[in-house]
């Protein structure tokens, strides 16, 4: 993996100076992409964007906060402290040379509300209805490496470069279920450009991984840029998963439900428990929702304008407890974790 590994000693203990420096580096970079995406937030919406200073006292508190408990997670042995690395130079890169050249065609489709503008392949295949769109109003949609390529940029630049540190939050429950446990298998769903996964591999390093994603573009992208001879990945839709019941040990899934049809987000989850073994664990990390924290209401509700996620409003008032519930999981409490929550059930 292409990465500036930013702390700055080697091994796996963390020391002071580590940690400082972790906080110091995520705290430099959030701030210094705030008013960058203020002013992208108000050239997609012709309105100005003036946060409140509750909300940015808010956001600074729960940032310390994340930070906080990334450190804590090392410590406590959930993930190792190479699992912090941050690929700033390829961020940068790309963002650079292909964001900037790109922002001015994501501005003109969202004022254009030109949602259905992709490559011609993505209406020869057998794609759900609710996949052909332009998400965030990203160029090409899922449907080219050039957009797997801007993606895991473009997503750190929205969240500030603590879109991985929310996404960590789903592997502690996975570490204390399959603790002891030997020749285990992990799945993640809707698996992307395929970064996350070396940071499962480094919780899990003797793990069979596999990740599942329904754009071959991305696939194809993940398989030429993600290494390791215990990662696999699959292109295929995860309404109808192809392996066999009972197959893994755990199941992890970052920011895939808000993007799913209330039915479809169900199929999912019945997928999911059929595929996972009993007592295994099922991990999620997604966007917060209304009433979470009442100060992220309003930001919330504006989200799915702002970025094109059509079936956003129908997520932010699903209860994902229940969810877990419904189908068989006995479910934990969300966790809070900035922008995004996490929340896992275990197969019963």
């Amino acid at each position: 993996m292409n990465a500036w590994a930013h702390l700055p000693h080697s091994g796996q203990g963390l020391t002071a100076f580590d940690e400082e420096w972790h906080r110091s580096f995520h705290r430099m970079f959030f701030i210094g992409s705030r008013y960058p995406l203020r002013t992208l937030i108000s050239l997609l919406s012709g309105k100005r964007v003036r946060p409140s200073p509750e909300f940015v006292c808010r956001v600074r508190q729960d940032l310390n906060a994340l930070l906080d408990l990334d450190i804590q997670n090392v410590k406590a042995g959930y993930y190792p402290k190479s699992a912090l690395s941050f690929p700033l130079f390829s961020y940068l890169y790309n963002a650079a040379i292909l964001g900037s050249l790109d922002v001015f065609r994501v501005i003109n489709r969202a004022r254009n509300n030109n949602w259905q503008e992709l490559p011609p392949h993505a209406y020869s295949g057998s794609y759900p209805d609710y996949y052909l769109r332009t998400f965030h109003w990203q160029t090409d949609g899922w449907f080219s490496e050039k957009s797997a390529r801007r993606y895991d940029a473009s997503v750190q630049f929205l969240f500030g470069g603590v879109a991985d540190i929310m996404r960590r939050m789903a592997l502690p429950p996975i570490s204390r279920s399959i603790s002891g446990r030997k020749n285990t298998h992990i799945l993640e769903l809707a698996c992307g450009t395929g970064s996350f996964l070396p940071q499962i591999q480094a919780a899990f390093p003797d793990a069979n991984l596999y990740g599942i994603d329904l754009s071959p573009d991305y696939i194809r992208y993940a398989r030429k840029h993600t290494k390791g001879n215990n990662i696999h990945f699959i292109n295929q839709n995860l309404e109808n998963i192809s392996f066999k019941n009972e197959t893994f040990d755990a199941v992890i899934c970052n920011n895939l439900f808000h993007e799913l049809p209330p039915k479809v987000r169900r199929i999912v989850f019945g997928e999911t428990y059929r595929v996972l073994k009993k007592n295994a664990v099922f991990s999620i990390t997604d966007s917060l929702q209304l009433n979470d924290d009442s100060v992220f209401n309003e930001s919330i509700k504006y989200f799915s304008k702002r970025f094109h996620e059509p079936f956003y409003e129908q997520y932010i008032s699903d209860d994902l407890k229940g969810t877990f519930e419904e189908y068989g999981f006995e479910a934990s409490d969300a966790k809070i974790n900035l922008f995004s929550k996490s929340i896992h059930g275990t197969k019963r």
